[in-house]
């Protein structure tokens, strides 16, 4: 008898662990993506030069792709590392918008080219588990919240035209 109510209680039990462990992994993670946006964007208005940050590593630089879960790099104008950010355990990616394989803010840290943009974060739980990281067209940085209450965040942009920040997907 107690080891049926020990098995009924951890079938219960150890599923919602385990999703509390994926959630508090994907905010470490969005947590990190904006930490490392928000250090470019300081330093390139405390040295008073671009700064970049890209989807990259130390020893290959910037990659110029647009997936991040490789890791990700902050650089000064000379491509001199600033940090470096390890690749994502597990399965898990970033994605980005309009092709942000690369941000970069000036002197003033106003981001340059001015395109807003969202870099999405994904586990095996699809969109309805992801966390997204929105960059507006002037540089700041926010985690995106899920704005028409369906569950799935919504990022900056609207690509279908409708006048509403598109819900953001997973690959």
């Amino acid at each position: 008898m107690t080891l049926a109510i020990a098995a009924v209680v951890l079938s219960i039990a150890v599923p919602s662990f385990n999703n509390l462990v994926q959630n508090e992994r994907l905010t470490t993670q969005a947590n990190d993506l904006i930490a490392a946006i928000s250090l470019a964007r300081s330093e390139a208005a405390k040295r008073g030069r671009t700064t970049t940050i890209c989807a990259g590593t130390a020893g290959a630089g910037c990659t110029g792709g647009t997936a991040w879960e490789s890791g990700w790099i902050v650089l000064d104008n000379n491509n001199n590392v600033i940090k470096i950010w390890d690749a994502l355990e597990g399965t898990n990616t970033i994605r980005s918008t309009y092709n942000l394989g690369r941000i970069q803010y000036d002197f003033r840290g106003y981001l340059t080219p001015s395109i807003a943009g969202t870099l999405t974060i994904c586990d095996d739980r699809g969109a309805s588990s992801a966390r997204a990281v929105n960059i507006s067209g002037a540089g700041q940085v926010r985690m995106a919240t899920d704005i028409n209450g369906n569950d799935i965040v919504e990022g900056v942009n609207d690509g279908d035209g409708d006048g509403n920040a598109d819900e953001v997907t997973c690959p």
